[in-house]
């Protein structure tokens, strides 16, 4: 105990309910209750996450939390140290505890998890201490401090999650090859199972930066109002805001291949989406290869988005560009078909029935089985570096997918590639697009509550608003969003909610505000695509959506948008 405890020779709070959890977990540890077990590993989880924390206390040189209150005896040092190894004993020693199952398991998910949590947390907490002292040395700010350090985080826990898929990947593969040989299923099989393993783990690693996204977004704009334009540090923020750029659109294409992207499909007509993009398509070819262009007559209308059926498009047509560096042909054309039982007992998971084919055909390099079986996962390229990221077949695959569509691929080495893309046939006619409507301007004067826990992004949606001269109400949940909203005598002219927050959903809010206050308008954010409004990536009618990340500046369209709306 050093000199300066408030309490010398006495035991720390936090020291006692550690040894008092752990005395609970052995107890339990005994006993032949089921949910009794759970308790105690659950007991024993809390000991070792408060011995943790008095760690990173220690390491980052932070004695708040080091104990309990302001006027407890700290945890010493050595004492974390030996009770977050007394915690991991005790864990272990669960015979079928769920973390130790986990950790032990030889499974794809004991593998990703043994590989990511060490990695990752010895650099995150490497990181932040490099930023700490950085800032202690006065290098720079808090903001560009955390600007610097989350765009630091996300780049190493990005090139973790690939080191481990790349092992998971070759895991996965062996063991349901085995499966497919036993059951007697189709090697189509093997491949979506994959893909929906990469997909999910790709979702949930764009999630987690979409709140970090926005904030570096922010706080890069608000630090370079007070700067020189042309001074270094402006150009300095220049490159962080590219770099949070390329990271946000990194986790676009990681939510488009995990299908988690949000969609506003409308009916369409393909051969319309082809003739608009013609012109595109040629000054992306160039004039070394000849293009051709063959749309069937009377193609009947399909249900999507038309801006990412666009992006799928334009990136089989770079593809296809990149695999004929010397020049050649490329066809897109477009047909009905109709897929038969005998057509989809080949191509598993396709159903039969009625589709819509859109097929881009090269005459470049082509692809053996090996390179073909891989083409759809992320970060995989046959380019030399530098001239791709890997992401543009993953990005086509996940919209098709959300489509309800399927893609398949033909190719020979030497002879050329073809993708045929077939999605769902609707009767239905298709619908007039309407171009987006900008906003004249994005000040206002009307009066906004902000609902959002994100104790990061609060108070910077609070200053962006109020700089534009909106009169900002705060909580950070719903039921203080409604008391705040309650002690408030003027109008609220609009609800800016997250979606997903403690103690009550962004949706639920809205229903009871707006059952208070009728003339209350909603807009709704979120980084998450399957919550209360989005579900599958499709969004609810006539709600209003902003997805996480956004910059200031689309916030405050889309927050002028919404108001100015009828």
């Amino acid at each position: 105990i050093g000199p300066n405890t408030p309490f010398p020779g006495r035991m720390g709070v936090n020291t006692a309910l550690t040894f008092s959890l752990l005395a609970t977990a052995l107890v339990t540890l005994q006993a032949g209750n089921e949910h009794a077990r759970r308790w105690g590993e659950a007991c024993a989880v809390t000991s070792g996450a408060i011995a943790l924390l008095s760690v990173i206390g220690h390491v980052y040189g932070v004695p708040a939390l080091t104990r309990l209150t302001a006027y407890a005896t700290q945890m010493a040092v050595h004492t974390s140290a030996t009770l977050l190894l007394l915690s991991l004993g005790v864990l272990a020693a669960f015979p079928d505890g769920r973390l130790k199952g986990l950790l032990a398991s030889s499974g794809p998910g004991g593998m990703v998890t043994r590989r990511l949590v060490p990695t990752v947390f010895a650099s995150l907490l490497l990181i932040g201490l490099l930023r700490l002292e950085g800032q202690r040395a006065g290098f720079y700010g808090t903001e560009f401090g955390l600007a610097i350090m989350t765009f630091v985080s996300t780049a190493v826990v990005v090139a973790a999650i690939m080191w481990s898929a790349g092992a998971l990947d070759r895991a996965a593969a062996g063991q349901q090859a085995a499966e497919v040989a036993a059951q007697g299923i189709g090697e189509q099989l093997v491949q979506a199972q994959k893909m929906e393993a990469i997909g999910r783990l790709a979702s949930g690693v764009a999630h987690d930066f979409n709140n970090t996204l926005t904030a570096i977004f922010g706080y890069v704009d608000l630090i370079g109002e007070g700067l020189p334009k042309n001074g270094s540090a402006h150009q300095d923020l220049d490159e962080v805001r590219k770099a949070a750029h390329r990271a946000a659109g990194l986790t676009r294409q990681l939510l488009a291949f995990s299908r988690q992207q949000i969609l506003e499909p409308v009916v369409l007509n393909l051969n319309d989406l082809v003739e608009e993009i013609g012109n595109m398509v040629e000054r992306i070819l160039g004039e070394d290869v000849a293009l051709r262009i063959n749309l069937a007559a009377e193609v009947e209308n399909v249900r999507a988005d038309p801006v990412q059926l666009q992006q799928v498009i334009m990136n089989l047509v770079v593809n296809a560009r990149d695999a004929m560096p010397a020049g050649g042909k490329l066809l897109i054309e477009t047909a009905n078909a109709h897929l038969t039982e005998q057509y989809t007992e080949m191509h598993r998971p396709v159903i039969p029935g009625s589709y819509v084919m859109l097929a881009v055909s090269d005459t470049g390099s082509g692809m053996d089985e090996v390179t073909k079986a891989r083409i759809f996962e992320p970060f995989f390229t046959t380019k030399e570096k530098g001239r791709g990221t890997g992401l543009g077949l993953s990005t086509v695959y996940g919209i098709v997918k959300q489509s309800g569509g399927y893609i398949w691929t033909y190719s020979e080495v030497g002879r050329g590639t073809t993708f045929k893309v077939y999605l769902p046939r609707v009767e239905a006619p298709a619908e007039q697009i309407a171009p987006p409507r900008e906003a004249k301007t994005v000040e206002g004067t009307e009066t906004i509550l902000l609902a959002e826990d994100d104790e990061m992004l609060r108070p910077l949606a609070k200053s962006v608003l109020e700089r534009l001269g909106y009169t900002v109400l705060e909580a950070k949940d719903g039921d203080r969003a409604l008391a705040v909203a309650g002690t408030h005598s003027g109008p609220v002219h609009l609800l800016v909610s997250d979606v997903v927050m403690p103690g009550g959903s962004g949706r639920d809010l809205a229903r009871r505000l707006v059952a208070a206050r009728p003339e209350t308008k909603v807009l709704y954010v979120s980084g998450y695509t399957d919550d209360a409004i989005v579900q599958h990536g499709m969004l609810e009618s006539g709600l209003h959506f902003l997805q996480k990340p956004f910059t200031p500046a689309v916030l405050a369209r889309k927050i002028r948008e919404v108001l100015d709306a009828s």
